[in-house]
């Protein structure tokens, strides 16, 4: 999209098990703090093999 002459990409974060779609984090904000929250997400729901 563009604002003010500047092209912004929107941001999402995906976490991918089996070739499918397991969760969507969007949107990305703030950014510094996604990493963060992916991680807690993963740790409060492990993969069940």
């Amino acid at each position: 999209m563009s604002v003010a002459g500047l092209t912004l990409i929107k941001r999402l974060a995906l976490v991918i098990d089996d070739a499918r779609i397991t969760h969507v984090f969007y949107p990305v904000f703030p950014p510094d703090r996604n990493a963060g929250d992916v991680l807690e997400w993963l740790k409060d729901n492990p993969r069940n093999d």
